[in-house]
């Protein structure tokens, strides 16, 4: 699985006990935000560039490369499909050496320095967050808090799982475009 953010789901998912039709029901619905990616950028982008080659490039838009994507755009940069492999490629190369690493090392490899292995945890979430505030507008703050929002008040009032599916389809609502009167 390409996601890195659907892996550690899938894990917190099953070693909580999770019913597998949730936890593919969550990871589907998870995933759904990918679909997303490319229309965004192209916007971001202008819908006059070329995508001929956009089939191939599209396999390493995750959100890591979405988000580098769209702050380089918003920095002044050009939309061009060879940066958009360069930026796929080195990602999922990065990917690739690093699950190769980490199974090389196996299990407990970070036993003896605790604080590394919990930053590790960290990395990804902190990564996307970081990429995330690169590119964040003011006009995206009020999405931001009603995912959150609902997201923190789903968990506590029911559960991780339902707080994790409630805020991503909270803020995709709250995000939709308005209507013009």
């Amino acid at each position: 699985m390409y996601s890195g953010a659907a892996q550690f789901l899938a894990v917190a998912l099953v070693s909580g006990g999770a019913p597998l039709l949730v936890s593919v029901f969550t990871l589907v619905a998870m995933g759904l935000r990918h679909l997303a990616y490319g229309p965004a950028l192209m916007a971001a982008a202008g819908h006059e560039q070329a995508t001929r080659r956009a089939w191939a490039w599209a396999f390493g838009l995750t959100d890591e490369v979405f988000g580098t994507a769209l702050g380089a755009l918003s920095r002044g940069r050009r939309f061009s499909e060879p940066f958009m492999f360069g930026l796929g490629l080195a990602a999922y190369a990065a990917w690739v050496s690093g699950t190769a690493a980490g199974a090389a090392a196996g299990g407990g490899a970070l036993a003896a320095y605790p604080a590394v292995e919990a930053a590790l945890g960290f990395m990804l979430p902190a990564l996307f967050l970081a990429l995330l505030l690169s590119i964040l507008s003011r006009a995206q703050l009020p999405v931001i808090a009603v995912a959150a929002a609902v997201t923190i008040g789903v968990t506590l009032l029911h559960s991780a799982t339902s707080g994790i599916l409630s805020g991503m389809v909270a803020g995709a609502l709250a995000g939709l475009p308005r209507g013009r009167a």
